[in-house]
C-alpha cells in the first residue's frame, strides 16, 4: 500500500475545524504563544553569530588581501 493510498484511507492530513479548534484552545495563552514565536525568531538569529563571525575571521582576518 502506498502512501496515497494511505492517506486516501484516513482522510485530508489538514483539516481547517481541527486547526481552528486547536488555535481557539491556545487564545488564553495567546501572549505566551506570541512571546515564544518572537523569542524562537531571536534565536534562530542569534544561532548565526558564530557561523558569521569564524567567515569574518577567516576573510578579514587571517587571509586579508587575498
Amino acid at each position: 500500500m502506498s502512501f496515497y493510498e494511505e492517506e486516501e484511507l484516513i482522510g485530508k492530513v489538514y483539516d481547517r475545524r481541527i486547526a481552528g479548534r486547536l488555535l481557539s484552545y491556545l487564545r488564553p495563552y495567546r501572549t505566551q504563544v506570541v512571546i515564544s514565536v518572537l523569542l524562537m525568531l531571536v534565536v534562530a538569529g542569534l544561532e548565526l553569530v558564530p557561523t558569521l563571525l569564524v567567515k569574518y575571521a577567516i576573510d578579514e582576518q587571517i587571509t586579508p588581501g587575498r
